[in-house]
């Protein structure tokens, strides 16, 4: 027998490896700290009868509960021929002294109706005849363990990333390995199914199933934000400054309270290449922030394509191991040069017999004004290379940047800065 081949069950992640970790502690405080449960459920109707399956969910930190469960009330299937389906979001705002449970309960393949009655949660009638008997498929649950997740706007287009725009997050999950059958009608697959959940969980999550976010399907997700306090306010922040030349991080530690001493981590990079890396012991100032104190060149400055924090907390003074608390990076757009070139003013008169044969002679010259296209005023058009270079910098351009821009006149712009260190 090959031995190498051989499994060790006692390296495989469990359930309790989750709800044990302290990096998730935030989830199941006994302080009774308010959490939400978001769960999206595809339901397939069918003449016989309708299927619930749970194509994605996450259990995370919120600023309100009331243990019970909430979904909008009309239903809105969209017709395959065969069968109908929607993907309809139920909420559960949850005590955090509930969550272990609620998660072990989930993880055992217990109903909504079973759980909510286990753990005296409020569920409506309605609610429970639609999704009462919704379960997860617990004969293919993997745990996957804890990582950190660099902020979305980071544009890490490799891997997983948070939720969350501006802050990172620590993630784990309870997967449903099999999510094929999430897909699956009898044998068969259907690509317009496939493609309204896709669409319906990309609006309401903020994620991209249908690329890198693939992998989240069927999961249970597990989110702790130590950047982010309950109202989603940021609790980290890393800024220039020019007199002296530094950069400057702070953060607030009341996601992490367990900790109480805080070393900062900051990388600085060009081209992808690291250019600089620096750790520094944080200070406490008197708002109870910790603030570090990174020295930069200026030249390091200017040439800076973006920089990545990371916080690891201490216990005491005296500990010599510390742990990491959170990550964060900040994109620097530094220059976009594009041209635009001026249309000229043009009228073009429309034929349209209908509209002046039946309006009275009096109103000929407002008639011809109307069927006129064209404005008095030169217009702007950029050309095609703008969201060509949009699009691989995964960028959007802010509307008002382009309106303010081709109101001013100019016929070619350079230089155009985008959260870039001041200059």
């Amino acid at each position: 027998m090959d031995h190498s081949m051989i499994l060790d069950m006692s390296m495989v992640t469990v359930l309790d490896d989750l709800l044990n970790d302290n990096r998730l502690m935030r989830l199941f405080s006994n302080d009774a700290r308010h959490c939400a449960l978001q769960l999206w459920i595809l339901q397939i109707k069918s003449e016989q009868s309708t299927e619930n399956r749970v194509v994605y969910g996450r259990l995370l930190p919120y600023n309100y509960s009331d243990d019970q469960w909430h979904s909008r009330d009309d239903d809105n299937f969209q017709d395959f021929k065969q069968f109908k389906a929607q993907v309809v979001r139920l909420n559960l705002y949850v005590k955090s002294s509930n969550c272990i449970n609620l998660l072990r309960q989930l993880s055992a393949g217990k109903t909504i109706s079973a759980i909510s009655e286990d753990l005296k949660l409020k569920l409506s009638e309605s609610i429970n005849t639609r999704f009462g008997m919704t379960t997860l498929v617990t004969s293919s649950l993997a745990y996957r363990p804890v990582v950190f997740l660099l902020n979305r706007d980071a544009y890490d287009l490799t891997s997983l990333t948070s939720p969350h725009g501006a802050a990172g997050a620590i993630s784990a999950s309870i997967s449903q390995t099999d999510k094929r059958s999430l897909f699956r009608i009898g044998e068969n697959y259907c690509a317009d199914l496939t493609s309204m959940i896709v669409k319906r969980l990309d609006a309401d999550t903020g994620l991209n199933f249908g690329g890198n976010d693939t992998i989240r399907f069927g999961d249970i997700e597990l989110l702790v934000f130590p950047a982010l306090d309950d109202y989603e306010r940021s609790l980290l922040s890393v800024d220039w400054s020019k007199t002296p030349s530094s950069l400057i991080a702070k953060f607030n530690p009341m996601q992490v309270p367990h900790f109480n001493c805080f070393q900062f981590r900051v990388s600085i990079l060009n081209d992808g290449q690291m250019i600089y890396s620096g750790i520094t012991t944080a200070e406490r100032n008197i708002e109870g922030v910790f603030e570090g104190n990174f020295m930069l060149s200026d030249q390091l400055r200017i040439i800076a394509d973006s920089a990545e924090l990371e916080v690891f907390g201490f216990h005491d003074n005296l500990s010599r191991e510390g742990i990491l608390c959170c990550r964060s990076q900040i994109a620097y757009i530094r220059k976009i040069q594009f041209d635009c070139f001026a249309l000229r003013s043009q009228s073009t008169p429309v034929k349209f017999d209908w509209l002046e044969k039946t309006t009275r002679p009096s109103e000929s010259t407002r008639v011809q004004a109307a069927l006129t296209t064209g404005h008095d005023n030169p217009c702007f058009s950029v050309t095609e290379d703008l969201q060509k270079a949009a699009n691989v910098a995964a960028l959007q351009l802010p509307s008002s940047f382009v309106t303010t821009l081709f109101a001013s006149g100019f016929a070619e712009a350079t230089a155009v800065w985008f959260n870039a260190p001041e200059a």
